[in-house]
């Protein structure tokens, strides 16, 4: 049977659906990086479908339709597509990803982007529509893998690593802690004193995720619920580790400077490796019962050193985009550049480290840091060069998907109903038997109910 006729699962497909999710060993590293860079691309087409079809701004139609059919559209050009190529249509990835970058090199070579009069638009301040871009990219990835994963039509490829290997679901938790660094106010920094401002308002944004992370813990062993205990351990999760970065951050960059963030970020990333090579990753990838608080949870207490530097790394990258009043496209111009010749030494970086060490999310070693440093400047220069080009073409300053408006306001919302949403689902039906049309309809529905929601909430609070 395909449903379950009650809340708890069943010890039997607990643990074929742990083994089903398990022992993975990741696809190649260029197919890593397209599968992840690929979304971005669509935000240009859908943007321009939408200015051109179904102008905001038209009087003669009535708001709330229009708004409605946006959000359609939206969805069939951003989400659709991000579900279709990763499941049903994987196969036919490597044609998509050509398809789609073609498009965006033709739209550079045909429209005068960095002509004299474009180069001098200015950009939406303080929204920056390109964090928000990769910030709802990777919200938008994560929901729709984390319950893919859970059905045969998902690439086993993509799914997350037992060990070594690159795996596109690996990226998801350190693209997400760079996405929070993007945004780091650069005010607390360099003052050498902790403000009991900041304090505060980081023990309120940890206090949740804490409460977040017990109360999954507690539903998951309630529900007897599949789990994958290599990936933090046996109590520790996502929200945990979120949470301990949240809380040390404030503590130590009031003592930094900001030119000082990239030397922080190596020295940790070198210190998380030579400790790895110590005895901590033997300590990790050993058979050692998970006895003992620590003995259950090395994988997340040894992570998060590597964590700590990887999100002084995006803080790093966020400072490099101009912050004040009056920029314009010729500072994403340069920005394009000077993370071009980042993404250049990153890749280098990486290749060397992946030879030496390999490279590992379970253990966040140096090349995984690398790896999602390397990935995330890519992806910012894609959404650098999006942003550019929707200012050309639409004028306006500010280009964000509706969708992404949404999310953006509430990410943390986001990221919980899509935990729940994918409870629901596998708590209704045993994933791993459903077949590739059914599971292809199930992901769209949990897609679009997810993404409802959200902009719902959206739509209700937003005073504009």
């Amino acid at each position: 049977m395909d449903f379950i006729p009650n809340l708890a699962i069943n010890n039997n497909y607990r643990f074929l659906h742990e083994k089903f999710i398990s022992n993975n060993n990741g696809t190649t590293f260029a197919e890593s990086v397209t599968v992840l860079m690929s979304p971005t691309l669509l935000i240009v087409p859908s943007q321009l479908i939408v200015y051109t079809l179904l102008n905001p701004s038209n009087p003669k139609k009535s708001p709330a339709l229009n708004y409605f059919l946006i959000y359609l559209v939206e969805f069939a050009c951003i989400a659709l597509p991000i579900i279709t190529f990763t499941t049903i249509l994987s196969n036919y990835f490597a044609f998509y990803f050509i398809l789609l970058t073609l498009l965006l090199f033709i739209m550079l070579s045909f429209t005068s982007v960095i002509d004299d009069e474009n180069i001098e638009r200015p950009i939406a301040m303080p929204k920056r529509p390109t964090i928000t871009y990769f910030r709802c990219i990777v919200n938008v990835g994560s929901a729709i893998a984390i319950l893919g994963v859970d059905f045969k039509i998902f690439p086993r490829r993509f799914a997350k690593t037992e060990t070594f290997g690159f795996g596109v679901m690996d990226a998801g938790v350190g693209l997400y802690i760079v996405s929070n660094a993007l945004t780091t106010p650069v005010n607390i920094m360099d003052t050498n004193s902790i403000n009991m401002n900041n304090l505060y308002k980081s023990v309120k944004h940890t206090v949740p995720l804490i409460v977040l992370g017990t109360a999954r813990v507690i539903v998951l062993e309630s529900l007897n619920y599949q789990q994958h205990i290599t990936e933090y351990g046996v109590h520790l999760n996502f929200f945990f580790i979120l949470s301990i970065i949240k809380f040390i951050v404030p503590l130590t960059l009031p003592f930094m400077k900001p030119s000082s963030l990239y030397f922080y970020s190596i020295s940790l990333t070198v210190m998380q490796q030579m400790i790895l090579m110590y005895r901590a990753q033997d300590w990790v990838l050993s058979n050692v019962l998970r006895n003992n608080f620590l003995d259950a949870n090395r994988e997340g207490i040894v992570s998060i050193l590597g964590y700590l530097s990887l999100y002084l790394g995006g803080v790093a990258i966020g400072l490099q985009f101009p912050n004040k009043r009056g920029a314009k496209v010729r500072d994403y111009m340069e920005l394009v550049l000077k993370l071009g010749a980042a993404s250049v030494v990153l890749g280098l970086l990486t290749g060397y480290t992946y030879s030496a060490f390999g490279i590992s999310r379970r253990l966040t070693n140096s090349c995984y840091i690398l790896f999602i440093l390397l990935v995330s400047v890519l992806i910012i220069i894609l959404c650098l060069l999006s942003e550019a080009l929707l200012i050309n073409f639409t004028k306006k300053s500010s280009n964000i998907p509706e969708i992404f408006k949404a999310i953006n306001k509430y990410p943390l919302l986001f990221f919980i109903l899509a935990n729940l949403l994918t409870g629901i689902v596998n708590l209704s039906v045993n994933a791993i038997y459903i077949g590739p049309v059914t599971s292809f309809l199930i992901l769209i529905c949990y897609m679009f109910t997810l993404c409802s929601i959200t902009i719902g909430f959206y739509v209700r609070t937003r005073k504009d």
